[in-house]
């Protein structure tokens, strides 16, 4: 439950853009779980409803920024679009594509549309994890710079 409301705008009355986010997030869940269940066999259904889902959520997201920055902003529209295009991939293995080759060299594409989105985000990961690290690093230099200067001027003191 906690990815429900995480990174959206801190200290911000509940607005329209932040509730308009909060609202599909639910609905779209909703839907996917029903469409599901309700038409296991129609993949027609299945496909359709996790695409429009998905440009439905690429649009929230670009109209209303709800995430606190940019940056979080704009790696959830990447995500929401790595994911549309790996549903559009789907279509490639019903049988709307009765060819077994071209099903085969699908299969590529859509591992690498997989592998370019888990790339992407580890890698910034890292990155942001990397910058954290050298943060720590020189908060801790300066506390014991400052300790140090601190201690010599209590010694002066005495």
């Amino acid at each position: 439950m906690g990815a429900f409301y995480e990174g959206l705008k801190p200290g911000v009355k509940m607005d329209k853009n932040i509730a308009y986010y909060l609202l599909w997030y639910l609905l779209r869940r909703f839907i996917l779980g029903l469409v599901v269940v309700a038409s296991r066999s129609v993949y027609y259904w299945q496909v359709s409803v996790t695409i429009y889902s998905s440009i439905i959520a690429i649009i929230i997201i670009g109209n209303t920024m709800p995430l606190a920055t940019k940056k979080d902003n704009v790696m959830e529209y990447f995500n929401e679009f790595m994911i549309l295009l790996v549903c559009y991939n789907t279509m490639v293995f019903t049988d709307w594509v009765p060819d077994h080759e071209m099903q085969y060299k699908g299969g590529y594409v859509a591992i690498g549309v997989v592998f370019t989105h888990i790339g992407v985000n580890i890698t910034l990961m890292a990155i942001e994890g990397i910058h954290n690290a050298r943060l720590r690093v020189t908060r801790w230099k300066l506390r014991r710079k400052f300790a140090k200067v601190r201690g010599e001027r209590m010694l002066r003191h005495q």
